[in-house]
């Protein structure tokens, strides 16, 4: 009896040192996600920052033109319009030729 009773003790020892392993394991693994999962979130926000930026100077080159831009213009777009309207149907901005 006391052999079987040995036994018992010895394998109920190994079932609880199994279950701290296993509970270590899942605190090492947890621990891992979440490093991952900030890892991520920072490399995501990092190139939402990049891309955010790269947009606005985007927008900010391809603005339109100024007052001051638009005055020292005027007379090259004249021209250009003039040209538009001699080699096409154009009549200028907000005009149809087809009297709609």
């Amino acid at each position: 009896m006391q052999e079987k009773a040995a036994r018992e003790r010895s394998d109920k020892e190994n079932i609880d040192q199994q279950a701290k392993m296993w509970e270590l394991d899942k605190q090492n693994y947890d621990e891992e996600e979440k490093r991952l999962k900030e890892r991520i979130n920072k490399i995501n926000k990092d190139n939402s920052s990049y891309l955010m930026n790269q947009m606005a100077r985007k927008n900010k080159a391809s603005a339109k033109m100024n007052n001051l831009e638009m005055a020292i213009n005027k007379p090259l777009l004249r021209e250009v319009n003039q040209k538009l309207k001699t080699f096409s149907n154009y009549d200028g901005v907000g005009s149809l030729k087809s009297g709609q």
